[in-house]
């Protein structure tokens, strides 16, 4: 399988989706096909593949499980590629890609929230998407040599604690991109809001922390707020 610890990325951008899973009978060949989401790439400012890595879990008749290193496969387009821009950056900000997906930008900040153990924050978006939902969206960079989950928890809105447990784990590789996608919407369903005299997002405050590949807590957690 494909998605066994989720360490798959493209163009340098970790990606959640490319779904393989299949049966190799022993002594035997298999072919299979692996799909990644166009809409997912494109607002990532991936317009081509240049590369893409990815990592299987291998497991037997008797559940003993292999984790692989990410594989990379390189096209035509990856001598030519840019890697030095910040395509998701361009794109996420950009008048052409919030009227295609129908989305409204509510901050975008450079400012780094977060630099610890080789995992850096990049940036910071707020954003209402085409269903109404109020979207938080956090980019970071591991220049580690290893493989690490960045986690989220305690998060607050407007200083209304909502959960103080571990809300997202997210995996990324040396080198990459990621970007931890948050829905406010589901933290505290909307139903709520009114309730707890949330009209819009103002603060945002959560706490962030890492773990290994066996989810072994490696670092303390920094709590950080985002102002909109």
């Amino acid at each position: 399988g494909s998605l066994g610890y989720c360490c798959n990325s493209i163009n340098g951008y970790m990606v959640s989706n490319g779904y393989l899973y299949c049966d190799v009978p022993a002594g035997k060949k298999a072919k299979d096909s692996i799909s990644f989401s166009y809409d997912d790439l494109m607002l990532y400012g991936i317009n081509e593949i240049a590369d893409m890595e990815i990592g299987f879990e291998i497991t037997d008749d008797d559940y003993n499980e292999t984790y692989t290193d990410p594989c990379q496969i390189t096209t035509s387009a990856f001598d030519s590629h840019d890697y030095t821009t910040n395509h998701y950056q361009a794109t996420i900000t950009s008048p052409a890609a919030m009227n295609t997906y129908g989305y409204e930008i509510k901050l975008f900040s450079e400012d780094t929230l977060y630099d610890d153990n080789g995992i850096k924050h990049l940036s910071s978006v707020v954003m209402v998407d085409s269903d109404g939902d109020t979207m938080l969206l956090l980019e970071f960079e591991n220049t580690s040599d290893s493989i690490l989950n960045v986690t989220t928890s305690n998060i607050a809105i407007n200083n209304l604690l909502i959960t103080n447990s571990t809300w997202s784990s997210d995996t990324i590789i040396p080198n990459k991109h990621g970007i931890i996608f948050i829905d406010l919407t589901s933290v505290l369903e909307e139903e709520y809001w009114e309730i707890y005299g949330i009209e819009e997002v103002g603060t945002v405050s959560l706490s962030l922390g890492q773990c290994d590949i066996e989810s072994n807590r490696i670092t303390d957690d920094v709590p950080v707020e985002i102002v909109v």
